[in-house]
């Protein structure tokens, strides 16, 4: 009981001698100030800032179309969500405390010394040009010993002469380094408005581009080089969103020597990314950039350089990590189909050694008929069996181009092999599937290797995937229900497993 009651003692000392150290830091006739503005400007106004700093760094900062950049102490883009989030704090500057009011309320005494606040000289001078040409200019001084629990400084509205504390969080954003109002997005683009990705690396390119006719959603990519098949969407816009989201961690230098550049990596790139895109659609014009990669920075980051500009950066390995793997075999696309369900009229469907060929296709009224019969088939059914060869991906890639060729047939009557002729609303045929069916599941000794090599021919394009067995039988077992005459369902490839 003694000890509780030598702890609460012990705290309400504290408390008080607490409270006198502030009310004893605390400058004479100051008073709290609710609703006092320091300053108030409208952000869309500002056409310009300049900070000057006490250790002689002067920051300018123009306004530049929708967005900013900075003129001194280095001609750099500016980070628009900084300078944003600056004036946003600006309208209206609410003071914490008045400190000293200035001659035009008639209350100062004029014994309050701006020196004993850090404003004379400041730590900086905020000035602000309005659109009209007008200017407004704030100081700003040390931080307060005490206010009110929470970090402030001393700040002074040159037109008026008055002194007040303000929060930290916006004396700091003006106090601070340069360097954060500097843009830290590496490269202005967005996903969805590139049209071409390249990338050189280790004396290899390879090279993506997107139809820009296409709609975006159906994010056809095209691998070009080191040879032409159709792109992995997700694969290659990895890389993308990588430098979409890609953040500077560190400034290097922006004016390096040619000696600095090799050290970094920078003279000899460990790899080259460049990336082509919409900069405008009204004009429809495009842009480019170029990043350098070079050697290991710190820990976890890497030495980057955009190609037209002097400044050196660091960037975190993670956002270059899809680039510096990527390779071709991973950007060929592994959806084996190709196609949007919705896109599908007609299947040709002919499996060796059995009557055929069998045809599926969409009626009128939407629902599905199977030819030569003109059975009915059951529309969930056939709906849930197109999910299921629209979804089919890849387990890899093992042919592309000439070194593609589709699975040989058996003359021994058996099923081995199911060819899936896809076609369109315009009737065209699109893509073409041959499915081999293993030699050893045709002749019922129940075994299956885990990986099927499926040829694949749509356009000019020819592959071989290596497909998980799994994935394929139950489409084979839809196909072998609906291709089994009544009485021998028994003799179907996927009936004999």
């Amino acid at each position: 009981m003694r000890r509780s009651v030598w702890t609460v003692a012990t705290g309400v000392v504290f408390v008080g001698l607490l409270a006198v150290w502030a009310v004893w830091m605390r400058p004479a006739g100051s008073r709290q100030a609710p609703g006092t503005t320091v300053l108030e400007v409208e952000p869309a106004e500002v056409q310009a800032l300049v900070v000057e700093h006490r250790d002689g760094v002067t920051v300018e900062i123009q306004r530049d179309g929708d967005g900013w950049r900075i003129g001194r102490p280095r001609p750099v883009p500016a980070s628009s969500s900084a300078v944003d989030s600056l004036l946003r704090a600006l309208a209206p500057l609410e003071a914490r405390r008045v400190i000293a009011s200035g001659p035009s309320d008639g209350e100062g005494d004029g014994t309050v010394d701006p020196a004993a606040f850090g404003l004379a000289p400041p730590q900086a001078v905020l000035t602000l040009t309005l659109a009209d040409g007008s200017s407004r200019r704030l100081r700003v001084g040390d931080p307060t010993p005490v206010s009110q629990g929470l970090p402030a400084y001393y700040a002074q509205d040159e037109r008026s002469g008055a002194i007040y504390t303000i929060d930290a969080y916006v004396a700091e954003q003006i106090t601070g380094s340069w360097e954060s109002f500097r843009e830290r997005r590496l490269v202005p683009l967005a996903v969805d408005d590139v049209r071409l990705v390249r990338i050189r690396r280790d004396g290899v390119t390879l090279e993506a581009r997107r139809d820009p006719q296409a709609p975006v959603a159906e994010r056809r990519w095209r691998l070009m080089a080191p040879y032409q098949a159709p792109g992995d969407t997700q694969a290659i816009e990895s890389v993308l969103r990588d430098l979409e989201f890609a953040r500077i961690g560190r400034f290097v230098d922006d004016e390096p020597s040619a000696d600095a550049l090799a050290g970094w990596g920078l003279a000899s790139p460990r790899a080259v990314i460049e990336v082509e895109y919409v900069a405008s659609e009204q004009a429809e014009t495009t842009a480019t950039v170029v990043v350098m990669v070079g050697h290991e920075a710190d820990e976890g980051s890497r030495y980057v350089k955009l190609a037209g500009s002097p400044s050196v950066y660091t960037l975190p390995q993670s956002d270059l990590q899809a680039a510096l793997e990527a390779a071709a075999d991973d950007w060929v696309r592994r959806r084996v189909l190709g196609l949007a369900r919705s896109e599908i009229q007609r299947i040709s469907i002919g499996m060796e050694g059995r009557p055929g060929p069998y045809t599926l296709e969409r009626d009128p009224q939407g629902g599905w008929r199977l030819a030569p019969q003109g059975e009915a088939l059951e529309t969930g059914e056939v709906e849930s069996w197109l999910d299921s060869l629209w979804r089919l991906q890849a387990e890899g890639v093992a042919a592309v181009g000439r070194g593609a060729q589709p699975p040989q047939r058996s003359t021994g009557g058996q099923a081995t092999v199911i060819e899936l002729t896809v076609a369109g609303h315009d009737g065209v045929p699109v893509t073409r599937l041959v499915i081999p069916v293993p030699l050893q599941a045709a002749a019922g000794d129940g075994g299956s290797a885990a990986l099927r090599r499926v040829y694949v021919e749509q356009g000019q394009d020819r592959l071989v995937y290596e497909i998980a067995d799994d994935a394929l039988r139950g489409i084979e077992g839809v196909i072998a229900k609906w291709t089994a005459p009544e009485q021998g369902a028994g003799s179907s490839p996927s009936a004999s497993r």
